[in-house]
């Protein structure tokens, strides 16, 4: 480890053990005397140590809070790209990738192996749909040997509820977690279910007016937000909303989250 000080900063170039390679790593800058915001700090790895490497633009040893980082993982022979961790927490399988620091962090280009060594064997893993969720598993590793159990777990995105898992395209289980013994190369997706969606009804009672809904549309996405808007003509008032029979509100915009079907009613008078 080589380690140099002043009176800011502490800079740390090191080799760390436990399949990772620390490329850089610094500590956060003190806070007082210095100026143009809050600085973090930026630490990236690479599992396996032979999987590949990466490259961060801008590469600098602090960034402002709010700066953006572009991550680019390359693999090596015999290695595919498989996803980033962001605090050990599966983040994307995007790669190039952009990385907005809002807090010191560890980025992590995780490599799957395309060729096991001799009597192991790989796993590689997809998600339906692709925005639906990650999969960790656990002993985690690049191949495995044949008999090994592997335990599996399914873990959703907001909205979305796990389903099953299929392996090689077959169904396999709805059990989540689960565990999986290891006999050959196998391909394994965990399918999703997508948030379940609803439709809005609309009238306008009791007087003459408009009634918009944002964004412009009926059906929504369960924990979509909606916003109304009323607008009286003229000689008329806007008195409340409706939901469902029920009063809502009296503001003329308000906004309300979508967990079911409803019916939404603007209520005017005349002057």
């Amino acid at each position: 480890m080589a380690v140099k000080k002043n009176n800011t900063l502490t800079i740390a170039i090191m080799l760390a053990g436990a399949g990772a390679l620390v490329w850089w790593l610094v500590s956060k800058k003190s806070s007082g005397g210095g100026s143009g915001g809050t600085q973090y700090t930026l630490a990236v790895n690479v599992y396996p140590t032979a999987g590949g490497t990466v490259t961060w633009t801008p590469r600098k040893s602090q960034y402002t809070e709010g700066e953006s980082v572009v991550l680019q993982a390359t693999p090596k022979t015999g290695y595919r790209f498989d996803h980033w961790e962001l605090d050990a927490q599966w983040l994307t399988d995007a790669n190039p990738t952009n990385l907005t620091l809002m807090a010191n962090h560890t980025a992590t280009a995780v490599f799957e192996v395309t060729t096991a060594p001799p009597g192991q064997y790989t796993l590689t893993f997809a998600v339906s749909p692709s925005v639906a969720g990650s999969i960790t598993r656990a002993p985690y590793g690049p191949s495995y040997a044949q008999g090994t159990s592997v335990t599996l777990q399914a873990v959703a995105t907001a909205g979305y509820t796990f389903d099953h898992w299929e392996a090689d395209g077959q169904w396999l289980t709805n059990s989540n977690p689960t565990s999986f013994v290891v006999m050959g190369n196998h391909a394994i997706t965990a399918i999703f279910n997508p948030p379940p969606q609803y439709t809005l009804t609309t009238a306008i009672v009791g007087g003459e007016g408009s009634l918009t809904i944002t964004p412009n549309k009926l059906v929504f996405t369960q924990g979509e937000v909606a916003t109304l808007t009323a607008i009286p003509r003229e000689g008329y008032y806007f008195d409340h909303w409706e939901v469902d029979g029920d009063w809502l509100t009296d503001a003329s915009v308000t906004s309300m989250t979508i967990l079911s079907a409803h019916r939404i009613v603007a209520v005017f008078g005349a002057l």
